[in-house]
């Protein structure tokens, strides 16, 4: 999510209105990849798993480096006109997931 952080104005209008009452980092990850969607609508009316809740570490990890990849080539067709910046990486979202518990990622089960 750092790589989305450091993009974000170049984000923002390319994410769906429907998930403006979700944070920043779950509308990037319904814009990344939407059957995702439902699963981060129940995780915030507390009806929904977490991502830590439902998966491995390893897999995680897989699906961090997938989601690294797919905002790499979203971020490549918006242009470095449009001052695109470089992110650290998966190793950064995975201690984000650590840190936050996967609090701000979902999926089910």
């Amino acid at each position: 999510m750092e790589l989305a952080r450091k993009n974000r104005r170049q984000i923002l209008p390319r994410l769906d209105s429907s998930t403006a009452a979700f944070p920043f980092e779950d509308r990037v990850l319904v814009w990344l990849f939407d059957i995702w969607q439902e699963d981060v609508t129940l995780f915030h009316r507390s009806d929904g798993k977490s991502m830590t809740e439902s998966f491995e570490l390893h897999k995680l990890r897989r699906f961090d480096e997938a989601c690294h990849i797919e905002l790499t080539k979203r971020l490549k067709t918006v242009g470095d006109s449009a001052g695109v910046r470089e992110g650290a990486g998966g190793a950064g979202a995975q201690r984000e997931f650590k840190a936050t518990g996967g609090k701000r990622w979902m999926a089910s089960a």
